[in-house]
């Protein structure tokens, strides 16, 4: 579809009250004097690197300093934050996925991948996760996302543990002198220092991997928590060879999230200073190395501050305007600025809302298209039409298209979907049902004419097969048909 390259005209006492708002609201984005105060982690802690990072990205973008501040962890973080004790937090997904779902918090963007490790000693002869049952487990400090995501995997596997809450180094010394039988951390694979220190200095130590049923109940139940992830061969040491196999397991992001009252140009410029500098932030994010940031870092997330988003969008509007505010002419430069910013915000808002109306009227028409088959194939019509859901859902997590367009679109390929399976059964039980009416009437005739009774059921089994072959039945409703005949 093309857009419209004109620009639309703007009365002029709407473009002047833009002006005076504009003012207002650049004096109140360029102000140094407000200090954003940022909850991380313990000391020493991988949060807390991440926060030192959010602190020096802050000094390098040249917005309001950010104070990096210690706490116990992701549920430590996300307790104070909806006590209105901080402004922002470090959090991983699956800690604030409820409070998410209910509007309490919003996120900012996505700051590093936490693999879920489970460390075990390799004489104990725990092969899986479920013979962790009744053992005693170090699963993390109280208020830590480690303990939260443990806690969530124990109660998924349904199985009983004797938690152990330490820090990392006790629950190693407590491991390595087998009074508890695992421990359990999650973080950015191969960066924490304590991890490496022990896996390579003692190699009867191994991560465990998790069992492929375990990994997709908890990518299908959360997927917005949790995505299936591998730690690769040697990431923690090479000489010897830690871990000595790829592991499977499970990854959560860790965002930086704030509430939905916290002031919106707040929040623009801290995410715009993230953005700017993403690429201090590898070490936790690898991929941040070679890809787009802006993509990257909101990857996953549906619920995300207007503030971010705006930053998301549009980038930083101060920086080709910074020699003006340098040069003391504020209000040119806030003029200038603003009366700009809010032409491309309209544009940008009126094209989406143009993408977004083809989108729905070209997915009405393929609708259309696959139900006109519907009788014919339900089978077929079923797997086209999951294909186009999964392409929406790509287009939703790459941030293509809003989760309104998204929502209004799943209910329309939901219908469709219904229809296809309620038919697929209905010939299903039709296809069996004439089958038993024609094997009773083969045994009628086989009684008086066996050679033409063995043609009829030959000449059936025959026509099942082109029904296959057609796609008129699926390949489950052909091997029923054909035992029935075959009996």
């Amino acid at each position: 579809m093309e857009t419209s390259t004109f620009l639309p005209k703007i009365p002029i006492r709407r473009t002047g009250l833009v002006f005076l708002v504009s003012i207002s609201t650049l004096i109140a984005c360029t102000s140094q004097n407000d200090k954003i105060h940022i909850l991380s982690g313990a000391e020493g802690s991988t949060y807390e690197q991440i926060g030192q990072r959010i602190s020096a990205s802050s000094k390098l973008a040249d917005t309001p300093y950010v104070s990096n501040d210690h706490s116990k962890g992701s549920i430590d973080n996300l307790q104070q934050l909806l006590n209105y004790k901080t402004d922002f937090a470090l959090i991983q997904l699956d800690v604030a996925s409820d409070a998410m779902k209910k509007g309490q918090i919003q996120a900012v963007a996505v700051l590093a991948n936490e693999y879920l490790h489970v460390i075990v000693r390799k004489e104990s002869h725990i092969q899986n996760f479920l013979d962790l049952k009744g053992k005693k487990v170090a699963d993390g400090q109280i208020g830590s996302g480690t303990q939260y995501t443990a806690t969530s995997f124990f109660k998924a596997s349904n199985i009983h543990v004797y938690e152990e809450p330490a820090n990392l180094k006790e629950s190693f010394d407590k491991l390595l002198s087998k009074k508890v039988e695992a421990v359990f951390y999650v973080g950015p694979a191969g960066t924490n220092q304590v991890i490496k220190k022990y896996l390579t200095e003692n190699p009867g130590l191994q991560i465990l991997p998790l069992q492929s049923s375990l990994i997709n109940y908890m990518t299908v139940q959360f997927p917005e928590s949790y995505q299936s992830a591998t730690i690769p061969t040697g990431t923690y040491s090479v000489l010897p060879v830690q871990p000595s196999s790829d592991v499977t397991t499970v990854v959560t992001p860790t965002a930086l999230v704030t509430r939905p009252d916290v002031d919106k140009s707040q929040v623009n410029l801290t995410t715009w200073a993230i953005l700017a500098t993403s690429r201090q932030y590898t070490p936790f994010y690898p991929q941040l190395s070679v890809g787009d940031a802006k993509v990257l870092m909101r990857k996953g997330l549906f619920y995300i501050h207007p503030g971010a988003q705006l930053a998301f969008e549009q980038g930083d509007p101060r920086i080709a305007w910074l020699s003006y505010l340098k040069e003391n002419k504020p209000l040119q430069a806030a003029t200038i600025m603003f009366s700009m910013t809010s032409l491309i915000g309209y544009l940008i808002r009126r094209w989406r809302k143009e993408r977004s109306a083809e989108l729905i009227k070209s997915t009405r028409k393929t609708i259309n298209e696959l139900r006109a088959n519907l009788v014919e194939n339900p089978q077929k019509t079923l797997d086209n039409i999951e294909e186009l859901r999964q392409q929406h859902r790509f287009k939703l997590i790459d941030g293509a298209i809003s989760s309104e367009i998204y929502e209004q679109i799943e209910r329309m390929t939901q219908i469709l979907a219904e229809e296809c399976r309620k038919l697929r059964d209905q010939q299903h039980e039709k296809a069996v049902q004439n089958t038993l009416i024609l094997l009773d009437d083969w045994q009628n005739k086989f009684k008086l004419d066996p050679i033409a009774a063995e043609e009829q059921l030959l000449l059936a089994e025959a026509n099942y097969r082109q029904m296959l072959l057609s796609g008129q039945v699926d390949i489950q409703t052909y091997i029923l048909i054909k035992q029935l005949i075959k009996k």
